[in-house]
């Protein structure tokens, strides 16, 4: 798991998407976050409901 606190900039680009439709899936999967910045603990929670962006190594992965 990272371990660095990220935007939803940040986090959006993980998936080569916009903010927007980063929020609107977040929404449909009825993932609410706190304003700020995305904890580890929230990236982990994303990951799990809308799948590992497809650049992100398995080795990141294992380390949880």
């Amino acid at each position: 798991m990272e371990s660095v606190f990220m935007t939803r900039e940040e986090m959006a680009a993980k998936y080569r998407i916009c903010v927007r439709t980063l929020n609107n899936r977040l929404t449909d999967k009825g993932i609410k976050l706190s304003k700020g910045l995305i904890s580890p603990k929230d990236q982990e929670h994303i990951y799990s409901n809308l799948g590992y962006p497809k650049d992100y190594s398995a080795a990141k992965r294992e380390k949880k």
